[in-house]
């Protein structure tokens, strides 16, 4: 199972600052649950699913 590292999480963090999302409008740009995304921004999802870890990248990806 992939893991979240600290700077993935650092990054989703600041992208989501930057453009003011709540973590409802990151599950509806990732098509991801508000859950999930819960457990990743606040550290306790470590370990995710090859799913959950290339929408995150992806998404970062398009944000930079």
């Amino acid at each position: 199972m992939p893991v979240i590292s600290n700077d993935m999480a650092k990054a989703i963090k600041r992208q989501r600052g930057e453009h003011n999302l709540k973590v409802s409008d990151l599950a509806e740009q990732t098509n991801l649950s508000r859950f999930t995304l819960y457990r990743v921004l606040n550290g306790t999802g470590e370990y995710v699913t090859d799913k959950t870890y290339n929408a995150l990248n992806e998404w970062l990806y398009q944000k930079l």
